[in-house]
Order: C-alpha cells, then structure tokens, then sequence
C-alpha cells in the first residue's frame, strides 16, 4: 500500500523506459528564480517603453493641443482691439458699430442741416434689390432705424416717388410690347443732349423727377449729409445689414437722374439748370467720398465721374456766356474738399478688426471664411479648422493700419 502511494507521487517510467513528470510535479527553486527574472526583466521593459512614449508623446500632445486645437481668449486691449470702449451688454466684446455712430454723426444728425433726412422725409427709405430680398420683419427693422436715427416719424408717409430713366423706360417699353434691349437704346439718347421730340414719352418722367431733383439740389447744399448706419443684430458683423450699401447706391440713381435731366437742359438751351443740376451731381458725389469707408468713397468717386461726362457747351448754337462759365467755376470751387484718407483708414480699421472679433467670438468660421475664396487650384483644406490666436492676428491688423497712416 505504502508502495502504491509512494509511486504516485514520483515518476514512472512509460513503455520505452523513460521517466514521466507527474502532472502535479514541482518545479525546483532554481527554475523558479529564472522564471521570475524573466518576468521582471520584460515588465521593466515595458515600463521603459512606456516612460519613453509618455516623454516623447506628452509635449507633442502639448504642442498639437496649444497650436492647432486651443484658441486663447481674445484680451481687450489698444494692441489688440484698438480700442476699448464701448462694449457690448455682457461686456466680451467692443462694440464697434457703436463706436462709429458715436464718432461720426454729427449733431445735425437729427435736423435739417442734414441734407441726407431732407430726402427721406421727402422719399423714404428706397426699398432696394437689398432691401426687397429680406423679409417683412427685418426690413422693418432697418428702415424704422433711419427713421429714428435721423429725428423722424416712421409713420410719417413719403411725399415724393422717384425713378431712374432706365427704370423709367423699361416700363414704357413693356407697356409698348418691347424687351429691354429697347429701353437700354432709349436710355442711350438720355446720355447726349435730347429734348421731347427724341423721347415723347420722357415728358412723364421730367414731371415726375422735377421736384425729387431740386429738393436733392437743396439737400447736397447742407453742412451735412450723413446716411445712418443700420444693423440687424447687436453685437454681430456690422457690415453685414448690407443698408447703408443698399442706400448709397440709391444715390448714384439720384446721379443718373441729374446727369438725363442737365442733358434735357442742354439740348433745350437751358444752361444755367444744366449747370446747377452738374455741380448738385458733383457735390452729392464729394458728400459720400467723404462719409467714411472705402464704398462710400468709391461710389462717390463713381458719382463724379457721372457730372465730368456731362458737357454744358456740347451743343453748338447754345454755348454758356463767360459770366456762366465764371459762376460755374465759382460752384466748383466752394465745393468742399474730400474727406482725408486718414479718416477713411479708421472706419476701415474697425470693419476689419470687428470681423476678426466676430470669427473669435464664433460668429461665423474661418472655415466658410476662407471657403469663399475657394478655387480649384486655391483652396484651404484642413487648415481652414485649426485653431487661431486672436490676439496675434488682430495685432497684425492693426500694424498694417499702422503702416498705411
């Protein structure tokens, strides 16, 4: 019996002779020390490894994190906003839109020494392509903001109705059964000096635009000829209402209309009124070069160059007398200057910076920014949604202003 069990436990020979490890064998110490340095050496390694990875991958995380992912907050500051007041209701950003208000208009803003509220009392607010592609709701937004900010009545109902001779004459044309290849060929003999016999239909139009025209005529001679900015929401990228655009193209129809009446006036001999609705042209013309921003200046620029292609002595057997032509240059010269290009150069300074301030504060993307100027062979990628620091691109703006001025 005590042999039985002394066998179990010891090796046993198979059928060839050899001894055969029970199942339950134990190893010996020796065995056991080696197996547990190899265990350690490989978890030693590991860690190793691991130590190694977090070392070398930790700043990279850093790096990725603080260059491509993180935006630091945009600071307030002349460095970087320029500057610093007014703010916003909750205090995170400037209110740009409300700075300029509060550096430009003037104090006859709200009285008739602005030419710009005698023609809307008289009109209204023009409702433009821009303002008929709104709706109801916003439009009324904006136009019961220039009514406000220029002293009036929004209920107040406009006087006058206007339109410009192309309009005028495409709705001639239609009523005739023609398309607008016939007005256009109309519009053209309002461009060289022409009377009723060349356009019979004109006549309408003179009775019409007669009394707009000499209330303009009044206008362009006030100190002051400010059109009000407009905005949909405060806080958001001022300059994306689109009004005041929509109202300074409004003058350039003013421009055509005085541009077709002077050349009305020059073929019927009526010369002193030619030259009267010329300089109205020329002063409407420098009044928006000088209202601030680089459209304002442009159109107004674009308006001048309406009044100088229209000649006074074009028409052989009706030439101005030297006492005319005196007074005209007399009218040109008590034409105020245009506005100083550093003047010009803050307003834009503002647009760019409150844009900048717009994509820090998540009003719109960088990425649909830049997917504006996407070409085939000019697009941005991934880079379009990295992270960007504020602070430093709305510094280098305000260097390159620096620079300009």
């Amino acid at each position: 019996m005590a042999d039985v069990n002394h066998s179990a436990s010891e090796s046993s020979p198979d059928k060839n002779g050899m001894l055969i490890e029970p199942d339950n064998a134990t190893q010996t110490p020796a065995a056991d020390s080696k197996t547990t340095e190899g265990d350690n050496s490989r978890w030693r390694m590991r860690l190793g490894c691991f130590a190694v990875m977090t070392v070398l991958l930790v700043p990279l995380l850093v790096y990725v994190y603080f260059n491509f992912m993180y935006s630091p907050p945009l600071r307030i500051s002349k460095e970087t906003t320029y500057i610093t007041q007014p703010l916003n209701a909750d205090g995170t950003r400037v209110d740009y839109f409300a700075a300029l208000e509060q550096e430009l208009y003037p104090p006859e803003m709200k009285t008739d020494d602005n030419g710009y509220r005698m023609i809307v009392r008289a009109v209204g607010v023009p409702h433009t392509n821009w303002l008929e592609s709104i709706d109801d709701t916003e439009r009324s937004i904006l136009v019961k903001q220039v009514y406000e900010k220029l002293g009036l009545d929004p209920a107040e109902k406009p006087t006058m109705t206007f339109a410009e001779p192309f309009e005028f004459l495409r709705e001639y044309a239609k009523r005739e059964g023609f398309d607008d290849s016939y007005a256009f060929q109309l519009e053209n003999k309002t461009n060289q000096p022409w009377t009723l016999d060349d356009l019979p239909m004109m006549e309408d139009w003179l009775k019409q635009s007669d009394p707009v025209l000499d209330l303009i005529e009044q206008a362009v001679r006030k100190p002051t000829f400010c059109l009000p900015r407009t905005r949909l929401e405060r806080g958001a990228i001022f300059d994306d209402s689109g009004s005041t655009i929509a109202d300074i193209q409004t003058m350039r129809a003013f421009a055509r209309m005085f541009k077709a009446r002077a050349q009305y006036r020059i073929g019927t001999g009526d010369i002193d009124g030619a030259m009267t609705d010329v300089i109205s042209c020329i002063r409407l013309g420098r009044h928006l070069e000088s209202h601030h921003t680089i459209v304002d200046h442009l159109v107004g620029s674009a308006i001048l160059g309406i009044a100088r292609h229209t000649g006074i002595a074009a028409v052989r057997d009706s030439q101005p007398t030297l006492e005319q032509l005196r007074h005209f240059v007399d009218e040109l010269n008590a034409i105020p200057a245009p506005l100083g290009m550093d003047e010009i150069q803050r307003t834009e300074r503002y647009h760019a910076l409150d844009y900048l301030q717009g994509l820090a504060m998540g009003d719109d993307s960088l990425a649909k920014f830049l997917e504006m100027y996407r070409t085939e062979t000019n697009h941005p990628g991934p880079i379009a949604n990295f992270s960007v620091d504020w602070n430093v691109a709305m510094q280098r703006i305000n260097e390159h202003y620096d620079d300009w001025g």
